[in-house]
């Protein structure tokens, strides 16, 4: 018995990298950036703007990353730098990042033959200095607008979800299900139940209604600079428990 018919490697694939771009492409942006590749930066800032969901407004992240840098600056002062990379792990290392990289990217006439490392970032402290605080303020603005999930297991999260709508089918016999519909063939429904990813057959005349359905879980966020006249594309919540 077939459960699901699939398009291959290459369907596969592609189902499995497309939910994880919208979250994670601002840290291509930042990576990008970092590396000076000005056409990919430029490309995924836009996508980051127009695609990637956002969890606050432009001002509000602004804000928020206003004082995550006024945080990171005095606890600088006060050479508190345990709490810095405990507090603030991901700015404070795209921020040391910046200063590394700043040496290797100078080019001037000053050190063109000089093959010594530190001697370039002495030289060009003060711009390292400079590129470090723009990684941290950018960093810390993504994560608050963002969200990123760096978090191993809600990268797993999205991974483990289907590439298809989530369902709530109403049987005759015995309740209702809340999973995604992973093959209808040979007389039975087969489901990927949503709370626990077991597999369930269930028979096809057993079937009594099916609803698309937003979980508790999963709600739509709208991009940064959302298309005029986009709205987010919602579902009544799902009510059943399994």
């Amino acid at each position: 018995m077939s459960i699901a018919s699939t398009g291959g490697v290459t369907g596969t694939l592609i189902g499995t990298i497309l939910p994880l771009l919208p979250p994670y492409l601002p840290v291509l942006f930042v990576l990008s950036a970092l590396w000076r590749k000005w056409g990919l930066a430029l490309i995924s800032a836009i996508a980051t703007a127009l695609i990637s969901p956002a969890f606050a407004t432009l001002q509000s992240g602004l804000h928020a990353a206003a004082d995550e840098v006024v945080g990171i600056a005095r606890l600088i002062q006060e050479k508190d730098y345990v709490s810095i990379v405990t507090q603030f792990p991901v700015p404070s290392a795209c921020g040391v990042l910046g200063i590394l990289l700043t040496p290797l990217w100078a080019h001037s006439a000053a050190t063109k033959h000089a093959n010594f490392f530190l001697f370039r970032f002495m030289v060009h402290l003060p711009w390292g200095l400079i590129v470090g605080a723009v990684a941290v303020a950018s960093t810390s603005f993504i994560q608050h607008t963002y969200r990123v999930p760096f978090d191993f297991s809600q990268a797993s999260e999205m991974l483990r979800r289907p590439w298809v709508p989530v369902e709530e089918v109403h049987l005759r016999s015995s309740g209702s299900r809340v999973g995604y519909t992973i093959g209808t063939k040979d007389g039975w429904f087969v489901m990927l139940l949503e709370h626990d990813r077991s597999v369930e057959y269930i028979l096809s005349t057993d079937v009594a209604t099916r609803k698309v359905c937003t979980p508790r879980s999963s709600q739509p966020q709208l991009p940064l600079l959302p298309l005029q006249g986009a709205v987010p594309h919602t579902s009544r919540a799902c009510t059943a428990n399994s």
